[in-house]
């Protein structure tokens, strides 16, 4: 039962003796290499007029990017049924604050109250969400509060890194391509290409719908040189001009690529991009044209 608690006007969730409060930790850091804490505070207040104060902390430590390609994904912590409720009463505060070094948005917690000690959080009916939202040092997660998170507030991922083509006669097409994770969403907010080669033919910046079908361009170029998009002089396509959001999901991908005939000419590609909390998009270097070196230089979340 919700409601205001009957002696004041602070929202508050009925509890029972032997009901739990447990929580998830979900984290889009999967692809960074540090330990985050979310601590939180709940207070109880029993029918007889006793309160209990509850402590919570979780931790999660996480790994580098790996290869190219890699990192991204979903961490998720749960932790039920380590605080047992000792009588009948009202949850009249709950709330989670985030660590200082986590970037915008990108840890998130859910707090639920149970009437049983078995079952996983959120999997069975007896279990009630009383709180969702960030844990940032600029937000915390109240009880009663169940935040959506608008495109605004999404984390942002920088992506920036070379390809190195080699010495195989032939055609190199270099590109930097991005997907979404399963269940994930991106918005483009801009990138930079740099061609190099005496025998530079193109590049360009698009978005397709996983299957080389070309949904939008953002850029096209046909001469060597450093390109910044979407404000570069050489971006003539109108899906630019009317103020849109670039939004890709699904199986779409966002393709930043080049092409030249000469070899082992270094091509460089960076982006930046809003993502949908928890789900890291995957970053893909390649030459399609003999065994390239890549380099990543930043893969970061903020």
């Amino acid at each position: 039962m919700v409601g205001p608690y009957p002696s004041g006007s602070s929202l508050a969730y009925r509890i029972k003796a032997g009901d739990i409060l447990a929580y998830s930790l979900f984290s889009a850091l999967t692809t960074l290499n540090s330990t985050y804490s979310v601590r939180g505070i709940a207070r109880a207040i029993y029918d007889d007029g006793t309160q209990d104060i509850f402590s919570f902390q979780a931790e999660s430590t996480v790994g580098t990017p790996g290869t190219n390609g890699g990192g991204g994904g979903t961490f998720v912590a749960t932790y039920p049924g380590d605080h047992p409720i000792a009588k009948d009463g009202w949850l009249v505060e709950w709330y989670f604050g985030g660590p200082a070094n986590a970037p915008n948005n990108s840890i998130w917690i859910e707090g639920y109250i149970g009437s049983t000690s078995t079952g996983t959080v959120g999997g069975a009916l007896a279990w009630q969400l009383v709180l969702r939202g960030p844990v940032t040092p600029m937000a915390e997660s109240t009880l009663g509060t169940f935040d959506p998170v608008g495109r605004d507030n999404w984390p942002i991922l920088l992506v920036q890194g070379t390809v190195l083509e080699d010495n195989t006669v032939g055609t190199h097409v270099c590109s930097l391509t991005l997907t979404p994770r399963a269940g994930g969403a991106m918005e483009f907010l801009y990138g930079q290409i740099i061609l190099t080669g005496a025998a530079a033919l193109s590049t360009s910046a698009y978005i397709d719908d996983g299957a080389g079908n070309v949904l939008g361009t953002l850029f096209n170029a046909s001469a060597a040189g450093t390109y910044g998009f979407p404000n570069s002089a050489s971006t003539t396509n109108a899906f630019l001009t009317g103020g849109i959001p670039f939004l890709i999901s699904g199986v779409m991908r966002l393709i930043l690529s080049t092409a030249t005939s000469t070899v082992s000419d270094t091509q460089t590609f960076a982006c930046a991009l809003r993502f949908r909390p928890n789900l890291v998009p995957k970053a893909t270097f390649a030459d399609n044209t003999g065994s390239p070196t890549i380099t990543i230089n930043t893969y970061t979340v903020f």
